[in-house]
């Protein structure tokens, strides 16, 4: 990659996996997302 450039891309990097433990006590309310 060249200076002052990232790699970001919005569709992998915007969101965070959900913990289990949530998604469990959700009871399916809650569900994983995309890529985890």
């Amino acid at each position: 990659p060249s200076a002052g450039r990232t790699n970001f891309l919005a569709s992998r990097d915007n969101l965070l996996p959900i913990p289990q433990a949530q998604i469990d006590l959700s009871k399916g309310v809650l569900t994983q997302n995309p890529g985890y």
